[in-house]
């Protein structure tokens, strides 16, 4: 992996491949290689991919992650000063889960950096219902051993455990406020923008998908069937016949 300094933080992602770049930013607790290794290697065929860890996640510690209400914004941030810092930009982006959230906000505050975006399994609220789901999850136990054992492997026994319990507890603080999870006006949003989402996604409601949707407009939304929280790890061809037809044309 390679690294960068912005703003005191050292910044470790994944660069290879030629050609347009292209930005991958993933979900909570996640490394760049657990997230995207089968984007990497595919479409660094024919693209710049860049697969960034971003601040608490992966190797980009310290510092330890944390949860302010804005962090889909605060991140957001940081990634627009990642990109700029590599020259990267405008780029196409990819964000999973909260890496979509990212991406939106990129794409709404600094959309000189971002010529294309890919969302899914991103949230556009928390409500009553969505706080089920997450405080259903909380308890790690019952996880799958497989997934606990590369987390652990990543980052140490107790690291992504507290790290999951505070995204939790932002979750119920931004519903006790009302719901509103700090995203950015993303009706402002003018580049292609394509939203993604699994009908089987047990974590995240296709309500989410659907909001945000009709809140960009000219947007291109996509249910895949079959498919959960991870199209692009669980049903990866025909996720990337998707993608690439979107960003190709």
């Amino acid at each position: 992996m390679e690294t960068i300094e912005i703003g005191g933080i050292s910044y470790y992602y994944i660069d290879t491949g030629n050609g347009a770049s292209l930005v991958l930013l993933g979900g909570t607790i996640g490394t760049a290689k657990s997230d995207f290794s089968k984007q990497i290697d595919s479409f660094s065929a024919d693209y710049r991919v860049i697969a960034p860890e971003r601040r608490g996640y992966g190797h980009t510690r310290p510092p330890n992650r944390d949860y302010p209400d804005d962090f889909y914004q605060r991140d957001a941030k940081d990634m627009a000063a990642f990109i700029k810092a590599l020259k990267l930009g405008p780029a196409t982006v990819f964000g999973w889960s909260e890496g979509a959230d990212v991406a939106l906000c990129l794409g709404a505050l600094y959309p000189e950096t971002v010529s294309r975006l890919v969302v899914w399994g991103g949230l556009a609220e928390v409500t009553a219902d969505d706080i089920e789901i997450f405080e259903a999850r909380r308890d790690v136990s019952l996880w799958p051993t497989k997934v606990c054992d590369a987390l652990t492997e990543a980052y140490g026994e107790t690291y992504w455990k507290t790290t999951w319990w505070k995204w939790c507890d932002v979750m119920v603080r931004l519903h006790g406020q009302g719901g509103n999870v700090r995203l950015a006006p993303i009706e402002q949003i003018s580049c292609p923008t394509m939203v993604i989402h699994g009908a089987e996604d047990t974590l995240v409601r296709t309500n989410h998908a659907v909001t945000i949707h009709n809140r960009i407009q000219g947007s291109v939304l996509k249910i895949m069937d079959g498919c959960g929280h991870s199209p692009h790890i669980t049903h990866t061809e025909n996720f990337h016949q998707l993608v690439r037809k979107f960003i190709n044309d």
